[in-house]
This record gives structure tokens, sequence and C-alpha cells, in this order.
């Protein structure tokens, strides 16, 4: 899919991810690598994240201003441990409606994806067996995620 289907399919993407009564992630990788995920809980939340200088991909990292202009919209800034990425979480449709607008906004003006652009968007329902999702409990998959891409890179790599 293109950034522009993206970016203008977001508010029905989150919407849905945030009724669902399941708890459904979602990663949307562009062409560098770079990514935005969702983790969606139960209907009663729904987190954002924006990839952080904590895991750059290629020369694109984000400057002084676009960390200022994250935190101007709104992001929770990333550190170290388990919280590497900007984050956003809404908790009801006002929460939601301002991650659209942010989401966008990272996309277009601090990524600086183009609407014709490639992006790669995955989703799976996540089974948790009665534990709660919080952040550290996300940083495994974001490790294995990560790990995984790696290694496809370095296969690639030599091929």
């Amino acid at each position: 899919m293109s950034v522009g289907q993206f970016v203008t399919g977001l508010a029905e993407l989150l919407g849905a991810l945030f009724i669902d009564p399941r708890c459904i992630a979602a990663v949307a990788e562009f062409g560098d690598g770079r990514y935005v995920q969702f983790w969606a809980e139960d209907g009663t939340s729904l987190v954002s994240e924006v990839i952080a200088n904590f895991h750059p991909r290629g020369p694109r990292v984000f400057s002084p201003d676009d960390e200022q202009r994250m935190s101007d919209l709104g992001w929770s800034q990333p550190h170290s441990g388990n919280g590497p990425n900007w984050r956003h979480e809404a908790r009801d449709v006002t929460g939601l409606i301002e991650c659209v607008t942010m989401v966008r906004a990272a996309v277009l003006e601090i990524l600086g994806e183009k609407h014709g652009d490639a992006v790669t968007l995955r989703s799976w329902i996540v089974h948790r067996d009665g534990l709660v999702a919080t952040d550290s409990s996300l940083e495994p998959m974001r490790v294995a995620y990560r790990a995984s891409l790696e290694e496809i890179r370095i296969h690639l790599d030599r091929d």
C-alpha cells in the first residue's frame, strides 16, 4: 500500500483497532525500515508509537528540531529501557482523534514519507492469557521484531 492510502485510512484503521474487543498489535513499516506501531487494548485504549533515535534506520534520524516537533505534537518522549519510542495513548474518542492527527503529522512531516512511498502494514491478535499489556510487556515483541528485520537485512545483503 502507499503512504497516501495509509494516512487516508488511518482514522478508520485506528478506530477499528480501538473498538475491537480483542488485543491487537499493528506495525506500519516504511521503505527505509522506520515504523509506527499500534497496540489496541480490549476496546479501552490504543497506544501509538513512532520509532525514535534509540533504533535509527540508515541516515534518517530525528534532528533536535524533529524531536521538538514531536514533543509539540503531544508525543511522550522516548527513553532507553521500556520506552524507546515516541508514544501516545488514547483512552477515548478525543484521544483517538488526537492520535490520528499526531500519527499523520509524524509520518508526513517528521519522518518525511511521501504519499506515493510504499508502506507495509501488518497486524495480529495478541493472546495474553489474562496478562495486562503494559509498555514493558511490549518490549519483547519490539526486540523480536527488530531481530527478525536484522536477520532479513543480513540475508538480503548476502544475496
